[in-house]
């Protein structure tokens, strides 16, 4: 039932919301904004000694991250518009390649609280760092076709 309900009031209410408010821009920044906010909490939860808020941390922490995923997803298949299949097919690959390898890195580091919120603070670091290279490439690409076109 709360199913039912989740995906009625989604279609109505985001579906409008995100046509019509969000940009890819936006929502890196929403999804980097989500992430700081989880690894804020993560840290607190370290302070105090709260479990509870370290999970609610590392929820906000995955649901920054959702929004980062899917937008890299789409803009991955934007760039190849004949052959989406086989580049989501890749990107997938290279997804799990990657969940591994951080995975496994962080199999080699101790299981401590300070572990963790360090990092989940290093995922906050590596999103905001890409946010800020693909603003700095797109207006350094704006910038040369302005000068191209005068």
């Amino acid at each position: 039932m709360a199913l039912t309900a989740s995906t009625v009031t989604s279609r109505l209410f985001w579906n409008h919301f995100l046509k019509n408010s969000l940009s890819e821009h936006k929502t890196l920044f929403y999804g980097c904004i989500i992430q700081g906010t989880g690894a804020i909490l993560i840290t607190l939860s370290l302070v105090d000694q709260n479990y509870s808020l370290m999970l609610i941390g590392f929820s906000f922490m995955s649901f920054g991250s959702a929004f980062l995923i899917a937008i890299a997803g789409v803009s991955a298949l934007y760039l190849f518009p004949d052959h989406k299949g086989q580049v989501g097919a890749i990107y997938g690959a290279l997804q799990m390649v990657g969940a591994f390898g951080f995975t496994y890195i962080l199999s080699l580091l101790p299981a401590t609280q300070e572990t963790i919120v360090i990092c989940s603070w290093g995922v906050v670091l590596l999103s905001v760092v890409a946010f800020v290279v693909l603003l700095l490439r797109e207006r350094k690409s704006t910038l040369v076709s302005e000068v191209l076109s005068n």
